[in-house]
């Protein structure tokens, strides 16, 4: 099936106490399922943010968008998704700037048994202006959910590269309860 959401809003996003500005912001994604196994999506906005006082007011236009691809079969799910965010300044010496992001992941689930694996691999570019601050994420993980009840234990080991700007040790083993209701 086709789905498509549209959406125009006042503004800057929840994190924003009042909007800035008079401009709206149009938001859309579509998305192309393939017979609920393969599902293609495709999404963007645009924002114009403004800093500081009338008359002295700058400017920030952003333009994002993404595309992300799923595949589920019989216990075993993947996505790739790529992210991007153009932002144009009117502040006086700065540059034009992207920031660009990916993610790819593949998870098994057994439901007889409730045991299940994934990995992921995430790469981010957080500035094309600012060298060396890309980061990039590898994760592995085994969960079980036991006798169908409404939570999970879930190891996960995660491994992060850091450009020297970025770096910081920070590889972790994580032990969760995840519990649904």
């Amino acid at each position: 099936g086709f789905k498509y959401a549209v959406g125009v809003f006042n503004g800057n996003g929840q994190n924003q106490l009042f909007n800035d500005n008079n401009s709206v912001q149009p938001v859309a994604r579509v998305e192309l399922d393939v017979k609920q196994i393969v599902t293609l999506g495709l999404n963007g906005y645009y924002n114009k943010r403004t800093d500081g006082t009338r008359p002295t007011q700058l400017s920030t236009d952003q333009l994002a968008f993404g595309a992300d691809l799923a595949a589920n079969y019989q216990g075993f799910s993947a996505l790739a998704a790529f992210l991007g965010k153009r932002s144009m300044y009117s502040y006086p010496g700065l540059l034009p700037d992207m920031s660009l992001g990916a993610l790819g992941q593949a998870r098994y689930f057994h439901e007889p048994t409730g045991l299940e694996v994934a990995a992921r691999f995430a790469w981010l570019e957080p500035s094309q202006v600012q060298t060396d601050d890309q980061i990039m994420e590898i994760a592995a993980m085994i969960g079980w959910r036991p006798f169908k009840l409404p939570f999970r234990v879930v190891l996960q080991y995660t491994h992060r590269e850091e450009e020297k700007k970025a770096s910081y040790p920070n590889d972790n083993v994580d032990l969760m309860f995840h519990a649904v209701w």
